[in-house]
């Protein structure tokens, strides 16, 4: 336990890891599920964003209604997630850089860290990319960048509603890389992928 978030670790240990395989970080704020990934995991080239996103050790990386993540860095209302659960609403990515180690950070109840192979990598950042709006070139969205934190926005494909949440894209990340098969029946909550992470992945259908 390290300033009140839990780390687990899973898959192959550090020790053991060979180069093929890349570290995939999953993070609990309250109800909210999220990934974080090393940003030394891929190259500019790769991911088409901010040279300021990438100079960061860590990203984490959450899909989310548009207003209630921009106004979650200064004013969230009740009002708005009511909105958005009730109305389909335009969605975003989030990306919040740092250079902390994610178990020590205070703002995650718990942190999961998990080995994968290249291809099981592989078909998570497909999934991530595929979540992005993208112009003709390819380049992802830039919606807006806080001033005064290192957090960014990217316009995201999918509508934000009750059946589909920041943890049902969590759950299809995680599901990509083969880490858990997230339950069928809609909305994925938090506290069932919780339950698949702990129980290693197996499905709670």
């Amino acid at each position: 336990m390290v300033f009140g978030a839990s780390l687990i670790l899973a898959g192959l240990s550090t020790a053991t890891a060979t180069a093929s395989e890349h570290t995939i970080y999953v993070i609990q704020r309250t109800m909210h599920l999220g990934l974080v990934l090393p940003t030394a995991e891929f190259s500019r080239a790769q991911w088409p964003v901010s040279d300021e996103v990438l100079q960061w050790k860590y990203v984490e990386l959450g899909w989310g209604d548009e207003k209630i993540y921009r106004s979650q860095w200064n004013q969230q209302t009740m009002m708005l997630q009511l909105r958005a659960l009730a109305v389909p609403t335009n969605a975003v990515l989030l990306y919040l850089g740092y250079n902390a180690e994610p178990e020590s950070l205070p703002f995650y109840q718990k942190v999961f860290k998990y080995r994968v192979s290249g291809e099981a990598f592989a078909r998570l950042l497909g999934y991530i990319r595929e979540s992005h709006q993208q112009d003709a070139s390819g380049n992802f969205e830039l919606v807006e960048k806080e001033r005064m934190v290192p957090v960014f926005f990217y316009a995201a494909t999918g509508q934000y509603i009750r059946t589909n949440t920041c943890n049902t894209w969590t759950a299809g990340a995680l599901e990509s890389a083969g880490i858990i098969s997230p339950p069928k029946k809609a909305p994925v909550t938090a506290k069932q992928v919780l339950k698949l992470l702990s129980a290693g992945g197996l499905s709670a259908d």
